[in-house]
């Protein structure tokens, strides 16, 4: 059975909505996009901030796998510091049965938690594909529960679409047991402790210009990330693993640039329509880059040499082009003081 959302009960009497009404399932991974379910479900009014906010990129080699981080600290420290919100980490299954830590935490209200795809039967993976991902548990009826996945993606084998189903417990407890991660037994809950912060988005705005032109103009992080990808480009799993990775980027870059757009309310002289537009055009190319990676993945699969257009565009391309929307930004904040539009008035922020 699939339905959009439903109630749930929350410490009082009270039903509250699980819903990814106001989430950008589009453009969210498939951790973030329900940790977001969750802030919106403890009464987060801004769920877009918290994942959006940071344009950042590092990357290096040596990481296992070798993921660049998107983010300038891990995804609770960055909820916590944007929401007011913390995520709390609870390891089920050990000194009790895995089933009572579950249904124990099912009675506080939702939760997530991890598993691997292979064994998740509503995703097109299922039976495919090993990899992480989270599912929020809604609520734990006897062999049976409630969950809600609200991650979005097209894949070879079908598309995975936002749902709320009820699936046998012992589908989820063997996703979980299967999963080798870290993560592996792992539940969060999510808990609003502070009023939300008041955020210095001119702040943020200095910030991400100047890790950008760091990161990638002296570090050259993206040179590093597409020449390791490219000396093991005739490996299978790790091309797969910068297909995916070219991926994330490129929906991370499509959250920023909705979230500047966001922006241009708030510091109207600093994020013009121009600076927008000229970051859509960023986004536009990691699209095009991840696409052009998706294709030398499928010429490997098919047993040919992969394309080296995804590498050769990410250095000639890609980051010529996030470091000059990185030098126009800083250029933009450095003319004139940010202005922060409150009511029909713009003063400095």
């Amino acid at each position: 059975m699939h339905f959009s959302s439903f109630d749930t009960l929350h410490g009082t009497n009270e039903a509250r909505r699980l819903s990814w009404s106001h989430i950008d399932t589009d453009a969210l991974d498939c951790v973030a996009v329900n940790v977001a379910v969750l802030l919106d479900f403890v009464g987060v009014a801004d769920v877009r901030t918290p994942f959006a906010a940071e344009w950042h990129f590092a990357f290096e080699a040596a990481g296992e796998p070798a993921h660049p981080l998107l983010m300038r600290s891990s995804l609770a420290q960055t909820v916590h510091s944007y929401s007011g919100c913390i995520v709390d980490s609870h390891t089920v299954g050990i000194g009790e049965s895995i089933i009572a830590g579950l249904r124990e935490l099912a009675s506080r209200g939702p939760f997530l938690v991890f598993g691997d795809t292979y064994h998740m039967p509503w995703l097109p993976y299922c039976g495919h594909q090993h990899m992480e991902h989270s599912v929020i548990v809604a609520g734990w009826d006897d062999d049976d529960v409630r969950i809600v996945d609200a991650y979005r993606i097209r894949t070879e084998w079908g598309e995975a679409q936002p749902s709320a189903t009820t699936i046998p417990a012992a589908a989820l407890l063997e996703s979980m047991e299967r999963l080798i991660s870290d993560r592996r037994r792992i539940a969060w809950t999510i808990r609003q402790v502070d009023t939300a912060p008041k955020i210095d988005f001119a702040a943020v705005l200095r910030d991400n210009a100047d890790e950008i032109r760091r990161s990638l103009a002296e570090r050259h992080a993206l040179r590093a990330f597409a020449g390791y990808y490219q000396a093991h480009s005739g490996e299978l799993p790790l091309l797969r693993e910068f297909t995916l990775n070219c991926w994330l980027v490129a929906r991370a870059r499509l959250l920023h640039a909705r979230w500047l757009q966001d922006r241009a309310h708030d510091c109207p002289n600093v994020v013009t329509a121009e600076l927008v537009e000229g970051f859509q055009t960023l986004v536009g190319s990691w699209q095009k880059a991840s696409e052009f990676a998706y294709i030398s993945l499928r010429r490997r699969q098919d047993g040919r040499l992969p394309s080296q257009a995804p590498f050769h565009m990410i250095v000639n391309q890609v980051e010529p082009a996030e470091i000059d929307a990185a030098r126009r930004l800083s250029e933009a904040l450095s003319r004139d003081p940010p202005l922060q539009r409150v009511g029909g008035w713009a003063i400095p922020c």
